[in-house]
């Protein structure tokens, strides 16, 4: 059976979601803050955590970073609450700034319908059950291969050539005056 998780502190929230638990086959375990969270994530991985939407932050970050670190989890998904329909939005008989009585406007729906946000659960369940089906891929390790050598790059070497070299005389080019000695 699938574990959600669910991270919500707003109590009118968490009575809707308890709802939504009922509909669906799966345990559904209702913490009210992010260490909590932690706590039951110990103790059994959930397939989806459902997060408020008013997180902060920083905590929400914090989970994610925890959520990392598991190394069981990789079916693991997470969903954002939404603000749930409370009924609708009820006008009543307005006047206006002259004594005038103004049409009711039609009441309109505010929020996200329960039965659509449990469709959206069951969803996500089953996505997760497909991850967690898969077969596991054995981790490849790495070898590390032995840095390679240094290029070394020598002073070049003189040429010698296997013949000798010929002797220049520089005498026959030489010019001396034809004087006598005296």
């Amino acid at each position: 059976m699938s574990v959600v998780l669910v991270v919500q502190p707003d109590a009118a929230q968490a009575k809707t979601l308890r709802e939504i638990s009922r509909r669906i086959e799966s345990d559904f375990v209702m913490v009210h803050s992010i260490l909590e969270a932690v706590e039951a994530i110990a103790v059994r991985t959930p397939d989806l955590i459902l997060l408020s939407a008013l997180l902060s932050p920083r905590d929400e970050d914090a989970l994610m970073m925890h959520l990392r670190t598991l190394e069981d989890a990789p079916h693991l998904q997470t969903l954002t609450i939404p603000q749930f329909s409370t009924g609708t939005a009820e006008s009543g008989v307005r006047k206006s700034a002259f004594g005038f009585r103004k049409k009711a406007k039609a009441a309109v729906a505010m929020g996200c319908d329960p039965a659509v946000f449990a469709d959206d659960i069951v969803s996500q369940l089953r996505r997760a059950s497909e991850i967690r089906s898969r077969p596991v891929v054995p981790k490849r390790v790495a070898v590390a291969a032995p840095p390679p050598e240094p290029i070394v790059f020598a002073e070049p070497e003189p040429i010698v050539s296997a013949e000798p070299e010929a002797s220049f005389d520089l005498s026959a080019y030489l010019i001396t005056p034809d004087v006598a000695p005296v």
